[in-house]
């Protein structure tokens, strides 16, 4: 893999610029803890993300808007709906 740097934006916790290695480093590392979650800890985390999702979905839209061009309706079906679906299936 390349070891060149690409600014991948602010970090939610602590608001710093990244780049993608540092981030899939950080994610790497995670990853065994991870699969030794339970799928009560997995479904929580999913129904986590869904509220999240749903809570920035005006923030989403616009990022969205101003860096691809892409419309609102657009952006929520193709994107959040897509995502939140998902995880509504998979909680059944």
């Amino acid at each position: 893999m390349s070891t060149t740097t690409i600014k991948a934006g602010r970090d939610a916790r602590t608001g710093e610029v990244g780049d993608f290695r540092q981030l899939y480093d950080r994610l790497a590392a995670r990853a065994p803890a991870l699969a030794r979650t339970t799928a009560r800890e997995r479904l929580n985390r999913l129904k986590a993300l869904r509220q999240a999702l749903l809570r920035y979905q005006p923030a989403l839209r616009e990022a969205m808007q101003a860096d691809f061009g892409k419309p609102e309706v657009e952006t929520d079906l193709t994107e959040i709906l897509q995502v939140t679906s998902e995880i509504g299936y998979v909680s059944r």
